[in-house]
């Protein structure tokens, strides 16, 4: 019996903090540190593997 209170406390707990996190937003939603990664201003067509590996390997 106590496994199951237990368990259904830290259920509960992992939901409240789940639905919690769903109100903030994050760097995906914000167009303008989503640009580099985008050749248009409407965010459709990504910008080549080659870009990609010139920008971010060393």
């Amino acid at each position: 019996m106590n496994i199951k209170m237990l368990t259904m406390g830290a259920m509960a707990l992992a939901m409240m903090t789940g639905s919690a996190f769903a109100g903030s937003t994050s760097a995906l939603d914000d167009p303008t540190k989503m640009s580099p990664f985008f050749t248009d201003a409407g965010m459709k067509t990504m910008k080549s593997e080659a870009d990609f590996k010139t920008a971010w390997m060393p």
